[in-house]
């Protein structure tokens, strides 16, 4: 935490910051830019080690977040930098938020361009959104897109990585003769 400065507020007592971050339950960690604005929330308890990881990925991803949101900013449409937020949100383990960057991205995915791979922008939005769907363990939304990504993108590449992570949600849902089939879904 050397890295950071830490400050400690009683959000009943100090009304400005709760107005300015609106803690939506406590404790409520806020890890913000110089500027004060917010880079990312955690809500909840989280051990020492998930707090950690947080620590370290802001840090190591501060600038990128913050060089991305301003992108957003101006142009709410960008599918890269949707995408790319999508992918920080969720490897920082703050799902819900990855979810709504991803959903940005799917949604102007036709504003993009195609991974080197030749993957396709649309591929690319609702493989992230599957996977933050799966991350807040809504296992029918994620279930409903990697289906949907199978049914059209079958021959990409990338089919067996989308097959790899449908078989999981079923599993964690509690289906496992879903996840036996999906060992056959790709081309």
């Amino acid at each position: 935490s050397k890295d950071f400065v830490c400050t400690k507020l009683d959000a009943e007592l100090v009304k400005a910051a709760a107005m300015r971050y609106e803690p939506e339950g406590f404790p409520t960690i806020v890890f913000g830019a110089a500027s004060g604005d917010e880079i990312v929330r955690i809500s909840g308890y989280r051990t020492a080690d998930e707090i950690h990881k947080v620590m370290k990925t802001v840090h190591e991803v501060g600038p990128t977040i913050m060089a991305q949101m301003a992108v957003v900013e101006k142009n709410r449409k960008d599918f890269a930098a949707n995408l790319e937020l999508g992918r920080i949100f969720l490897e920082l383990g703050v799902a819900d938020r990855s979810e709504s960057y991803y959903k940005k991205a799917l949604k102007n995915s036709s504003r993009g361009t195609e991974a080197a791979d030749g993957e396709p922008c649309e591929a690319q939005a609702m493989f992230g959104l599957a996977k933050a769907k799966a991350a807040n363990e809504d296992y029918r939304g994620a279930s409903k897109m990697l289906t949907k990504l199978l049914g059209k993108h079958a021959s990409s590449p990338h089919c067996a990585d989308y097959a790899t992570l449908l078989e999981s949600v079923y599993t964690d849902w509690g289906k496992p003769d879903q996840a036996t089939e999906v060992k056959t879904a790709c081309k």
